[in-house]
């Protein structure tokens, strides 16, 4: 019941889960518990501490989000490679390598970079003395079917070459050649079979002698003039060469080779190194 005070009414009562068990003079507030409406959760109520799926609200974290959540704000991801970038989908740079000489390529590896060499006809060294494995030389001339080009004829009876040098890049471990050739007259398929001689320039130290030969894979030539071009990849413990060094090779033609069936001479324009 309502009472008076100096003229004035006083109520108490209670709404959205707590009731007046009492009166207006001598209150009792006393909450209703449940899990519906008008009612209050106590302490120990379950529903607080469950595992529960939470309310979609991811959009709150993005960008321009109530809740935007910064990616260096984010804890430290694991030592994985879930978050790289690839071929088939966005994402973070690699782990880094730890090495100046390493650059990332375009399928998201870390690759040395090494320089190629090219000597055409023209720039390659003349074997015409006894400093050379072979003192033969494969003659310079003008192309027999386009005079504008410079090659180099390797005869079919004699082991005849021609010499280049280079420094092997740092941190390689694989020569590869390719090499643009083509046989001087039509005829039925045959093959050339190259050969490598090599020697160092070691750092402070006599030059080296020259190496034994090493047959170099056979070279298919189909029965036309046509330019080919073969590509094939030594090992450098196979020709005992060292990263880092400066070394001189000979390539000659091995015509004593069984597999070198070419008859007549075999025309060179072009070969290149390069390292892995």
């Amino acid at each position: 019941m309502a009472y008076k005070k100096g003229g004035k009414t006083n109520s108490v009562t209670g709404s959205s889960g707590i009731t007046n068990v009492g009166n207006d003079v001598d209150a009792d507030l006393a909450p209703t518990y449940g899990s519906s409406a008008n009612t209050v959760c106590q302490g120990n109520d379950s529903r607080l501490s469950d595992a529960r799926t939470p309310t979609a609200h991811n959009t709150s974290h993005q960008s321009g989000g109530s809740d935007a959540i910064k990616l260096d704000d984010l804890a430290s991801p694991d030592d994985n490679t879930d978050l790289n970038v690839s071929t088939s989908a966005h994402g973070l740079m690699n782990k880094l390598s730890n090495d100046d000489d390493e650059f990332l390529s375009g399928q998201g590896n870390w690759k040395k970079v090494f320089p190629e060499f090219q000597f055409f006809a023209d720039q390659m060294e003349n074997p015409v003395n006894s400093d050379w494995a072979v003192n033969d030389l494969a003659v310079a001339a003008a192309d027999s079917n386009n005079n504008g080009l410079t090659i180099r004829l390797f005869d079919d009876t004699d082991e005849e070459g021609v010499g280049f040098s280079l420094q092997i890049p740092e941190g390689s471990t694989n020569i590869v050649f390719d090499i643009v050739s083509r046989r001087e007259s039509s005829g039925s398929a045959q093959a050339v079979v190259p050969k490598l001689y090599v020697r160092e320039l070691p750092d402070n130290a006599a030059v080296e002698s020259w190496s034994a030969g090493t047959d170099m894979t056979a070279i298919s030539l189909p029965a036309d003039e046509d330019w080919q071009y073969d590509n094939q990849s030594i090992a450098l413990s196979t020709l005992s060469l060292v990263a880092d060094r400066v070394a001189q090779f000979e390539l000659t033609r091995n015509t004593g080779a069984g597999g070198d069936t070419l008859s007549g001479d075999w025309t060179v324009l072009l070969v290149k190194v390069s390292f892995t």
